[in-house]
């Protein structure tokens, strides 16, 4: 329940603890209560629907009174309150305002402390969030220095589960004659909100974050990405892209005031490939001898064509691979006992080498027959893939993703 994890969650803070002991109540304060102590109650919730109808937000706007002997004692309760809930992760806290009072009846003291404290449905635990970068992998959503802005789910990928990928067709030119067809890329905003207990902590998880990226963006290679995202759902998909832009836009942390005490900062990924995949790999494994051609069933649950990635080990001459869609990738290379040759059909990292034994890689792509095209896909569902070779014997290993349109399939 919202109030009691509430509590427990201010209670973490050992500043307040050591004051208070437990002593929060949610309504009026009991008789003879011991103090200090603090008491709060509703003065509004607002519920906030985003995304297709799906419940983002509960916002409660709580009224907080901090009772003590002396003014002083409550205004001091007050400032460590206020610590307390700007500095919580469970949840997202504004400090409106703060004002002194005293209770005639009583001649007891209190300060009362205005606040809104946001549930944000974007939990580390149902919203995980990662960044996979080519030296390090920042998890974006992990609840204590960096949480997904309210409003910014990865986007667009949330108007599940019709979200389809256009693609590109010169109306000029017959379809029949067109060689395969190109998707159109996606644009991704990823809206964080930097985390901390106080303004200096925010600022040095701004600063490293900030420098991850800054430091990954400097080359073409270094842009590269890879962000993993699950939904509530249980649902995980990746996608890779490239940093196209990172902004921070203020306001810096501010208490007592309606601005956000959090830091912001957004980045955009730019995605030439718009689908997303499974980013557990499913094992391809097989084996064939001389020219005699071998299928190997490929099952890809998704509903886009995902490329292989693979390795064929042994001494063979010419190897050969077929997909179900009849495309051709074909070396005119004589690999030696021990040798081995590695393709990457994905066409953002698309690469074929071959290493011989006791050997280095070497690019071997200039070596596909005038037949060959890329890339070696499964299509969905269960499809085969036909290996052969001129001659030898040799096995094949590698691994596929389920690969599909929206993130949400």
């Amino acid at each position: 329940m919202f109030y009691d994890d509430l509590k427990d969650a201010l209670l973490d803070n050992a500043t307040l603890a050591a004051v208070i002991g437990t002593r929060i109540y949610h309504g009026p304060l009991p008789l003879n209560t011991t103090q200090p102590a603090i008491t709060y109650s509703d003065h509004e919730l607002t519920r906030v629907y985003i995304d297709g109808g799906h419940q983002r937000d509960t916002r409660h706007e709580l009224h907080f009174r901090t009772w003590a002997d002396t003014p002083f004692a409550a205004a001091d309760l007050a400032t460590k309150l206020a610590t307390a809930l700007e500095s919580l992760t469970s949840y997202f806290a504004i400090i409106e305002n703060d004002t002194n009072d005293l209770n005639p009846d009583t001649a007891q003291h209190y300060r009362t402390v205005k606040a809104i404290v946001t549930e944000e449905a974007l939990s580390a635990t149902a919203y995980a969030c990662t960044l996979a970068l080519q030296a390090a992998t920042l998890n974006l959503n992990n609840g204590t220095t960096y949480r997904l802005r309210s409003g910014y789910l990865p986007s667009p990928i949330f108007h599940l589960p019709t979200q389809s990928v256009d693609t590109i067709l010169p109306l000029p030119m017959p379809a029949a004659i067109f060689h395969g067809y190109q998707n159109r890329p996606r644009e991704i905003t990823l809206g964080l909100r930097i985390l901390g207990a106080n303004p200096s902590a925010i600022a040095t998880n701004l600063a490293a974050l900030t420098a991850a990226l800054g430091t990954e963006t400097r080359t073409a290679a270094r842009s590269r990405a890879t962000l993993t995202f699950s939904t509530d759902n249980g649902t995980s998909r990746a996608i890779k892209g490239t940093i196209a832009a990172i902004d921070e836009s203020p306001p810096w942390p501010r208490r007592f005031s309606n601005i956000s005490t959090r830091c912001h900062l957004t980045i955009t990924i730019y995605c030439q490939d718009p689908t997303w995949y499974n980013p557990t790999p499913v094992a391809i494994s097989s084996a064939f001898n001389d020219a005699t051609p071998v299928t190997v069933s490929l099952t890809n649950n998704g509903n886009e064509d995902t490329p292989l990635v693979l390795r064929i080990s042994g001494a063979i001459q010419d190897p050969k691979l077929t997909d179900a869609n009849g495309t051709v990738f074909e070396l005119d290379l004589t690999v030696s006992a021990g040798g081995q040759v590695d393709y990457n059909f994905d066409m953002l990292d698309y690469a074929v080498t071959h290493t011989p034994s006791g050997g280095s890689a070497t690019d071997v792509r200039n070596l596909q027959t005038t037949a060959s095209r890329i890339p070696i896909v499964a299509p969905p569902g269960t499809n085969n893939l036909t290996i052969e070779a001129a001659s030898g014997t040799a096995t094949l290993t590698g691994y596929l993703y389920h690969r599909y349109t929206g993130h949400g399939q």
